[in-house]
């Protein structure tokens, strides 16, 4: 839950200085670092983590998915998302 809050606050600094698409690429490389580290770690600090960089991914996401999708798809269909 913290990591999805930090990711949701720096998804604006994120966005701003990346653009939308490269910083939903990079909750992506995020994203599976942290599956790695959930599936492989061995440790709790390690599985916490995981789970940070987990939540810090969806974060990003919630933040980026509405406006980047209003961008990208055609104009007769804005109005739906």
């Amino acid at each position: 839950m913290i990591g999805t809050m930090v990711g949701g606050l720096g998804c604006a600094i994120q966005s701003n200085y990346f653009g939308r698409k490269k910083t939903l690429m990079a909750s992506n490389i995020i994203e599976l670092c942290s599956i790695l580290c959930i599936r492989f770690g061995r440790s709790l600090p390690i599985l916490y983590f995981g789970r940070m960089m987990a939540g810090y991914a969806l974060g990003l996401c919630n933040g980026n998915i509405p406006p980047y999708t209003s961008e990208i798809c055609q104009p007769r269909i804005r109005m739906f998302t």
